[in-house]
């Protein structure tokens, strides 16, 4: 039994360090080596040599968000930079083809394409990625309100960064359904993906999958 017991830990642990994404009928993992990031196939090869601070997943497109020298690009499978080290921060690119990236410090996000390039100049407090609607939920914080105690103001945007939602409630998230729950007053409601409510905000929760979604 504790053989067993043995075997399960050290093969969750090897997991929980790996990640993994299919792109062309290829499977890559993420691996961390000596403090370092690289890519190996499934059969353990080394793909891309360790050698980044830290790095996500390879989307469809083929292309993965790393961090060198403190400063975020992406690379391509072969692990040649196609958009160089220049943000802040970065994400992975959602399906529609865009990625959520910092600059300034982390102060401001926006969204580029798979060339580098802004669609969505960075603007936003914060930003989530786009869902399969091709929607995003912002943040903007009220430059007004004491530090201490910062209005969040949450609005969601298109593809093209125009506002389908202004930037007005207290709390917007998508479901695991793709439905846009939003809190005004401390109270939960529904709106359509054109804004519009559907569900008058009236409840103290709601379920996001497994969980309950209070803040």
């Amino acid at each position: 039994m504790k053989l067993k017991l043995m075997a399960a830990f050290i093969v969750a642990t090897i997991l929980a360090g790996c990640t993994a994404q299919t792109t062309n009928n290829d499977t890559y993992y993420a691996v961390r080596v000596d403090g370092k990031w690289g890519y190996i196939d499934q059969t353990g090869q080394i793909k891309i040599n360790p050698q980044f601070a830290e790095a996500w997943n390879f989307t469809e497109n083929g292309l993965a968000a790393v961090k060198q020298e403190g400063k975020w690009g992406y690379i391509d499978k072969s692990g040649k930079f196609v958009i160089e080290p220049q943000f802040e921060f970065a994400v992975s690119f959602a399906k529609n083809g865009l990625a959520q990236v910092r600059v300034n410090n982390l102060d401001k996000a926006g969204y580029i394409d798979e060339t580098g390039k802004y669609v969505i100049e960075p603007q936003f407090d914060k930003a989530g990625d786009f869902n399969n609607d091709g929607l995003a939920v912002v943040v903007l914080v009220d430059s007004a309100a004491e530090k201490q105690f910062p209005i969040r103001k949450y609005g969601v945007i298109d593809e093209t960064g125009k506002y389908v939602v202004e930037p007005k409630y207290q709390l917007i998230k998508f479901d695991d359904k793709g439905n846009i729950w939003f809190r005004s007053n401390f109270k939960y409601g529904m709106l359509d993906n054109k804004g519009n409510v559907v569900i008058e905000p009236q409840f103290d929760l709601f379920r996001d999958g497994w969980f309950f979604s209070a803040d």
